[in-house]
């Protein structure tokens, strides 16, 4: 089965113009396209669906290729789901970003969260961190919850070069950029 993503120009006010269909048939994913309905509605723009349709198609490549179907039922999940997706997103060559790895993930659980809200809880032991949630204008008392599955992205470093001199490049420095000068 292979699966892609369409953009219907004409489209009413309750149904997206992006969808995932199967492409020999055009039959289209339902649980996908509900999440983007849903998505839609809420008044996201076109391009944040079409990023999320992408996420989602990645996702459903990978559930077809273990389960055989795209379609996805309450029963098929488990609570190591999303980490299987994780671990053959790392395995692909070339590897995605982390950032990258974390949006699929992250869309992917939404999805499911929305269509199957009583499936199992995803528990990954060593990805999430337990983080103090305090609610909004400090009202009740902030309780230990638990952080998403993700992958740790790398930090930027950012060296500086002990003979680089800096100099305004025209009269003012709000309108030019500065530049470096090497001495």
């Amino acid at each position: 089965m292979k699966f892609r993503v369409i953009w219907q120009k004409t489209s009413s006010g309750a149904y997206s113009p992006i969808h995932v269909v199967e492409q020999a048939t055009g039959q289209s994913i339902g649980w996908i396209n509900r999440f983007l309905d849903r998505e839609y509605v809420r008044r996201l723009a076109d391009k944040t669906l079409y990023s999320y349709a992408h996420s989602l198609l990645h996702f459903v490549r990978w559930w077809e290729s273990v389960h055989h179907t795209g379609d996805i039922s309450k029963a098929d999940l488990t609570e190591s789901t999303l980490l299987d997706y994780v671990r053959f997103q790392s395995g692909r060559q070339p590897p995605p970003s982390a950032s990258t790895i974390n949006d699929r993930v992250a869309t992917a659980d939404r999805a499911l969260r929305n269509e199957f809200p009583d499936a199992p809880c995803q528990v990954a032991h060593g990805f999430h961190q337990p983080f103090l949630h305090r609610r909004p204008m400090g009202l009740g008392r902030p309780r230990f919850e638990l952080s998403r599955l993700r992958v740790k992205e790398p930090r930027l470093n950012i060296i500086r070069f002990p003979s680089m001199k800096w100099r305004a490049s025209g009269p003012a420095f709000t309108t030019h950029a500065i530049w470096p000068s090497w001495a």
